[in-house]
């Protein structure tokens, strides 16, 4: 009897023919290959993997330059990151030169090389959009084009993200949601090479 049952499940599996492998995904559904050039940055498709995967690089990479504007106000940049913890950010805003180290005890503020003990919301703001990269709570992004979009679920904003060739982030724009909230444009330079 075990050799019946046995020859039927040979013959069974000998009939089954062979399913096709699914074809591959293309490099543009990989978000690899051609992208669009935006300025200096080629910026590659995007896709919500790649978006999360874009944010764990920002938060831990080891540098970069940003140019920044959060309403009317405007900064420019850099970030140095020796290791998570230990950021030194320098930017520029209107006449003054801003330095923040994170530090043990919290932040370290200089205003033009002095010490700043009353830094002013904008310098706040800037230290959390560049150190702290807080990704909100969204709707599932969506590919529109050549970058993702997505709707920030705390402030209602619409948040539009373009991605490097490399899979970092590039550009990041929001709409705003009125004062306490003013749109956002974020542009970062390639993280620097440690």
């Amino acid at each position: 009897m075990k050799k019946v049952l046995l020859l039927l499940l040979l013959v069974a599996c000998s009939r089954e023919k062979e399913r096709p492998s699914p074809p591959a995904p293309s490099p543009a559904a990989r978000g690899e290959g051609s992208g669009v050039v935006r300025g200096d940055v080629k910026v590659a498709p995007a896709t919500p993997a790649s978006y999360d995967k874009a944010v764990v690089a920002f938060r831990s990479s080891p540098g970069f330059h940003f140019e920044l504007a959060i309403g009317k106000q405007k900064a420019s940049g850099d970030l140095v990151r020796p290791r998570i913890g230990m950021e030194t950010l320098h930017f520029r805003s209107g006449g003054d030169e801003w330095t923040a180290t994170r530090q043990p005890a919290g932040v370290a503020w200089q205003r033009n090389g002095k010490p700043e003990k009353n830094e002013p919301p904008f310098a706040d703001a800037v230290y959390q959009w560049i150190v702290m990269f807080n990704d909100p709570q969204k709707t599932p992004p969506q590919v529109a084009g050549d970058h993702l979009e997505f709707k920030n679920l705390n402030t209602n904003e619409s948040v539009s993200v373009w991605l490097t060739a490399s899979g970092h982030l590039a550009k990041i724009q929001s709409s705003g949601a009125g004062s306490a909230f003013p749109a956002v444009e974020l542009e970062i330079t390639e993280e620097q090479k440690s």
